[in-house]
């Protein structure tokens, strides 16, 4: 009697042991899709944050292209006054 009562408890035990397998499957796969949305949120990012440094940059162009320009033309002057002056 003790011992069939045993070798059902085993075969309870069997069954919750292959439940918790399913269950841990369960949840990894819930961790990848959470992990690979997380994934994809953060490349999403990079990618913004590496549109704004090439903006950031051609910005930064643009303004040194200016102020060059501003002082070369400042230079240009000097030169063809000097030119004149000779």
């Amino acid at each position: 009697m003790g011992r069939g009562h045993r070798t059902h408890v085993s075969k309870h035990h069997h069954s919750t042991s292959e439940l918790e397998d399913s269950r841990s499957e369960q949840e990894h796969s819930h961790w990848k899709q959470k992990y690979s949305r997380l994934k994809q949120k953060h490349s999403r990012l990079e990618q913004e944050r590496s549109h704004w440094k090439q903006e950031y940059f051609s910005w930064k162009q643009e303004h040194s292209r200016l102020q060059h320009e501003s002082s070369g033309s400042e230079h240009e002057t000097l030169s063809s006054k000097q030119e004149t002056w000779r």
